[in-house]
């Protein structure tokens, strides 16, 4: 098309010349013009397409996840080119010689899998690619490169076991800071979350809703996956489905979710806070686990696995009521967790089900989403739950029906709760005499106790990644243990029976809160542990021996 375009700008001119001199002489001096465009620009041309088709298949926004079993990594990867082939290259990095291929699948995201404006106001198309990298060691880095891409590494997940001990940060609420300024901390966080990985290796992240704020925009998407890509393309990025990734007020025959539009009368879900998107971009850019096909719902609801930790991710963006498809597969699926195979038992949601003050809306939601599950993750023995849409930091006591019990299920005498302003605004803390009962448990007795009666669970709360902050009264409820209005991530580290959690702070990266949880399953008979297999290793789990 260039050559044709410059032919074209030497035309008049070559039939002025055609009519000043004779027509031998006019051949030979059209033949030499034609002879220098195609010489000398047409090279230009072959070279400057073949920079563009290199270009056009560059991978970007490259992240991983966990498959459908634990010998299974997934990459997702970007390119600007449907015909790109989505070939991925790995190995073991200790022998880089040796390698293997993959090919994957390609697909699309456009604004006509949209629900509403403005997420299908204007024609997009995002050219995605899958390729699923089976693993036959665990816990060993490897080595990968995408496409014509760079190389890069992850380690390989780790197989259920009692022996193994596992690190993870989690967060809710961040945003991406460069296009929508408001959330400009997310910068903040990014940088926290690479800091903590160089020191301490992690096994993945868990964002737990509200990833990107893109609202129906997706340029706000692109800019949010260049921001996770450093650490995402070398630990998996887990999610949690969030408001601000699903919500919708119209265009519900695209939803893909598979449940009803759920817009309860007593909950603030009618707000269209996807900006029309219903999932539809989430769904495609964060492909995540489905080792129940039949059953699991990813990224809606779904589980994962992870050393000695089960994982059960939820929607509170849909129904979780007795009776609902979701609250059918929680119920079965927490029944069937083999305790002596992974015996910690964590829930990853994005709205939580206790709410500080002051947020009457959300404490509404809480207080339902309470008598639906609470019962549910009690009578289970969830060890902890992880859940953000709040935009600041709490904790709450091991907590039963708005009773903090002991280790062994025991409530507590009721306590008064004061702020404590000598480190930062929004501070809240026990007052002088609260929780004593709690806080001097013998560790031993605390750790081995088999009392019937029923034990609280563990809440914490990480809406803190990026977006703005919203406000922690001073006077709260008996079961709030810690609460900051600071951004900064979780980070938690599961050996053996005790998890050891801290709260880190974007501003200067250091502990600013910190607690520990014993397993609930601690003490537990077990048989012989016997080995897992790698390709035993990501099927439904068993019932638990009696």
């Amino acid at each position: 098309a260039f050559l044709t375009h410059e032919i074209s700008i030497f035309t008049p001119f070559l039939l002025q010349l055609v009519k000043m001199i004779t027509k031998k002489t006019a051949l030979v001096v059209v033949s030499c013009i034609l002879g220098l465009l195609i010489g000398v620009i047409r090279p230009l041309i072959f070279t400057f397409d073949n920079f563009l088709g290199d270009k056009k298949c560059r991978p970007y926004e490259v992240h991983l996840s966990y498959g459908n079993n634990s010998q299974e990594m997934v990459v997702v990867w970007r390119t600007m080119s449907d015909s790109c082939i989505p070939t991925v290259t790995y190995g073991l990095a200790n022998n880089p010689n040796i390698s293997m291929a993959v090919n994957g699948s390609t697909y699309t995201i456009t604004e006509a899998q949209m629900c509403d404006a403005p997420a299908n106001s204007r024609p997009f198309k995002v050219i995605m690619h899958k390729a699923v990298l089976t693993t036959t060691v665990d816990d060993t880095l490897h080595f990968y490169r995408v496409g014509n891409g760079s190389t890069n590494y992850f380690t390989s997940p780790k197989l259920p076991s009692t022996s193994k001990s596992i690190n993870f940060i989690a967060y809710a609420d961040m945003g991406e800071g460069v296009v929508r300024l408001e959330d400009r901390e997310a910068l903040g966080t990014s940088h926290l979350v690479q800091s903590i990985h160089r020191g301490t290796p992690l096994d993945f992240i868990a964002h737990v809703g509200d990833l990107a704020y893109a609202d129906g925009k997706y340029t706000v998407w692109d800019s949010f996956m260049r921001l996770i890509e450093p650490t995402a393309s070398r630990i998996p990025y887990m999610i949690a489905i969030g408001n601000h990734e699903f919500d919708y007020l119209a265009g519900g025959e695209k939803d893909r979710s598979n449940d009803t539009h759920y817009e309860p009368s007593w909950g603030n879900f009618d707000q269209g806070d996807s900006g029309g998107e219903c999932g539809a971009m989430t769904t495609g850019r964060f492909p995540m686990p489905r080792p129940q096909p039949e059953v699991d719902n990813p990224p809606y609801w779904y589980s994962f696995e992870v050393g000695p930790v089960h994982f059960v991710v939820i929607s509170t963006e849909h129904r979780v009521s007795p009776g609902s498809p979701q609250y059918t597969w929680i119920s079965n699926h927490l029944a069937a967790v083999d305790r002596c195979r992974t015996p910690w038992l964590v829930a990853l949601y994005h709205r939580p089900m206790y709410v500080v003050y002051p947020h009457k809306d959300n404490r509404v939601v809480g207080q339902h989403l309470k008598s639906f599950l609470e019962d549910l993750l009690a009578l289970h023995e969830v060890d902890f739950t992880i859940s953000g849409h709040v935009h600041s930091y709490y904790r709450t006591c091991a907590v039963y029906k708005n009773k903090c019990t002991d280790l062994k299920g025991g409530a507590h005498a009721d306590e008064v709760l004061e702020k404590d302003t000598s480190e930062g605004v929004g501070k809240v803390t026990a007052g002088e005499d609260a929780r004593q009962a709690q806080l001097q448990v013998p560790e031993e007795k605390a750790k081995k106790g088999t009392s019937s009666t029923v034990k609280g669970v563990t809440h914490f709360v990480l809406g803190t990644g990026g977006h703005i902050l919203s406000t922690i009264e001073g006077k709260q409820e008996l079961w709030v243990e810690r609460g900051l209005m600071m951004w900064g991530v979780g980070t938690f580290n599961i050996t053996g029976d005790t998890m050891r959690f801290k709260f880190m702070a974007d501003a200067n990266g250091t502990a600013v809160d910190e607690a520990v949880v014993y397993n609930k399953a601690a003490g537990r008979v077990c048989p012989s542990p016997t080995p897992v297999s790698p390709a035993a290793a990501g099927g439904p789990p068993p019932p638990p021996p009696p």
